[in-house]
């Protein structure tokens, strides 16, 4: 009887101990995206900005709160991906399960990419803050042209 109660601990603590591991082999990471109603872009994971991530599988939760934005994934360096994870069209949330490999991926909207994007390093340092694009006019007339309207 001595022998019996710890092969049963053992065993019941290798049962758990696989159980655990199971349970962790399909969890997946939710990363939370947002696009309009004005115009902004975002993505985050448990409220917090995301700038890095582990290589791996990643569920996409996408609230496109705009018929006039999109939310397009792609992969600059390390690979070739892109995908629109919502359409320009569509407005509600989507749910989206993808795996992402190592490299430099954007997230933005398709019509919009130039003012409407940002950044997140996979498996690599972190990305570099988003820069804003800087207009310079040399006219002084806002670079319209003299006078009070378009062409004048």
């Amino acid at each position: 009887m001595r022998f019996w109660l710890p092969a049963t601990v053992v065993a019941l603590v290798a049962g758990f101990a696989a159980a655990s591991a199971l349970g962790r082999a399909g969890t997946t990471t939710t990363l939370k995206g947002t696009v309009g109603p004005g115009y902004s872009i975002s993505l985050t994971m448990g409220g917090k900005k995301v700038r890095t991530l582990k290589p791996g599988t990643y569920e996409f939760v996408i609230a496109d709160r705009s018929s006039y934005h999109d939310f397009t994934l792609e992969q600059e360096r390390g690979g070739r991906f892109e995908r629109h994870l919502t359409s320009i069209a569509f407005t509600g949330t989507k749910t989206v399960t993808l795996t992402l490999r190592a490299g430099q991926w954007k997230f933005y909207c398709s019509a919009h990419p130039a003012s409407m994007s940002g950044l997140v390093s996979v498996g690599t340092a972190a990305a570099p803050p988003p820069t804003t694009a800087a207009t310079t006019t040399t006219s002084g007339y806002g670079g319209y042209g003299k006078g009070s309207g378009y062409g004048s």
